[in-house]
């Protein structure tokens, strides 16, 4: 999102016109001091979606101001002269913004549309150490009627190990084994009932292609093959079947991106590459789901021309093959970094958008979305899908969770 505030300014100008011999006539305010809106971002959203609105005449204190979605009060964020911002009230319709500042009140051109097709709940926030600095860019993964999150960095840039269960017939969440050591930005995928997790980075610049796997019943962790490729960060990781598929990802220290994709084989604890992704351009922090656990839908944004290109590709991996598919309107696929796999029907979400996939008609539609958020971690459980941690308005770094019902 564009920045929250600019500096500002108010000229006033009030001139005084008399007539010789004549009665003086009152001052007359040349200059309108009224709020307007000249625009508001982003233009849809569900209840705690931050708003920003652009405009003029506003003020510094939110005390001054009131924001309205049809009519319902808003809470404001921030504010300054020419921009406020905002959440998204609770019970908010689709309709016009309004801004009022005493007598003047000012609408928006366009109407702000309130996201339908699905709703979400707020839970216990996940049991973590040092709660204060939050958690991002950890691991999310379900396992029978459980959910898991954990590991990831905090507000301070440390790594954690942690492993934190969370049962949502009861709302509580309970501490698991650890990993042994900070792990972050890295794979996580569920094969046969078992996560698998690594290849990502064990502090700032320190990567790793460690490979491990965890059993919830016996609540352990076991040293897999490592990942013979290069080093990286930020790989995809889909357990498809039988086999899990592991692509993509950076490696900052020697600034590469990488193209190459690998299916690991659990029975045998082996890897075996496959054919190069055959793109131009390696997709940024790729994003993917199965619908059918036999192919797998990924996606990215790429950098084409000093333009972001978002792109969506379908891969086979017993053929070895790929199909381009429709990309997925809106932002850029950095802000949505996190997948779910509800009732077979596929969701992306971060940032401010949660995106509904449809693969017959290969088409998206966008559906609600908490708030904003990035470098979160979810898993589903039945018909509900769970987000939760990341980096986030308001405040920074966050630990709560919060259920999706579609």
């Amino acid at each position: 999102m564009k920045s929250l505030l600019f500096a500002g300014t108010i000229a006033l100008c009030l001139i005084v016109s008399c007539k010789k011999n004549s009665i003086p006539a009152p001052p007359v305010v040349t200059g309108d001091l009224s709020p307007t809106i000249s625009s508001f971002s982003p233009e849809t959203g569900y209840q705690g979606t931050p708003v920003e609105i652009t405009g003029s005449h506003f003020d510094t204190s939110a005390s001054n101001i009131q924001v309205a979605f049809n009519g319902i009060v808003a809470t404001i964020y921030a504010i300054n002269d020419s921009n406020i911002l905002v959440f998204v009230p609770a019970g908010a319709v689709s309709g016009k913004i309004s801004v009022t500042k005493g007598p003047g009140k000012a609408f928006s051109s366009d109407n702000f549309t309130l996201l339908t097709g699905g709703s979400w709940v707020q839970k216990k926030s996940m049991v973590g150490q040092d709660s204060s600095l939050g958690r991002y860019v950890g691991i999310g993964f379900s396992i029978g009627n459980k959910g898991y999150m954990g590991m990831g960095t905090d507000g301070n840039i440390n790594f954690y190990s942690d492993l934190n269960e969370y049962d949502p017939a009861t709302g509580l969440w309970t501490p698991k084994a650890n990993i042994g050591f900070g792990f972050a930005v890295g794979v996580c995928m569920v094969i046969n009932n078992i996560a698998y997790v690594g290849i990502g980075l064990t502090g700032i610049v320190n990567y790793t292609n460690a490979f491990y796997a965890y059993d919830p019943v016996a609540d352990t962790w076991t040293r897999k093959a490592d990942f013979p490729g290069a080093s990286r960060a930020a790989a995809f990781g889909i357990g498809i079947g039988n086999i899990g598929v592991v692509g993509f990802g950076v490696n900052q220290q020697n600034g590469l991106s990488y193209q190459d994709i690998w299916v690991y084989d659990p029975t045998m604890d082996s890897w075996t590459q496959k054919s190069n992704f055959p793109g131009v351009l390696t997709p940024s922090f790729p994003i993917g789901f199965t619908l059918d656990n036999k192919t797998a839908y990924i996606g990215g944004t790429v950098t084409e021309y000093d333009e972001n290109v978002n792109i969506w590709y379908q891969y086979d991996p017993v053929a070895d093959t790929w199909t381009i598919k429709n990309a997925r309107p809106g932002s850029q696929y950095y802000e949505l970094d996190n997948a779910m796999v509800i009732n077979g029907t596929g969701y992306i979400m971060g940032g401010t958008q949660n995106w509904m996939y449809q693969p017959v008609s290969d088409t998206w539609v966008q559906v609600p979305f908490f708030g904003q958020r990035v470098g979160g971690s979810a898993f589903v459980i039945g018909n509900a899908g769970y987000f939760g941690l990341g980096s986030g308005i308001p405040g920074n770094v966050h630990l709560d969770l919060w259920q999706f019902t579609p």
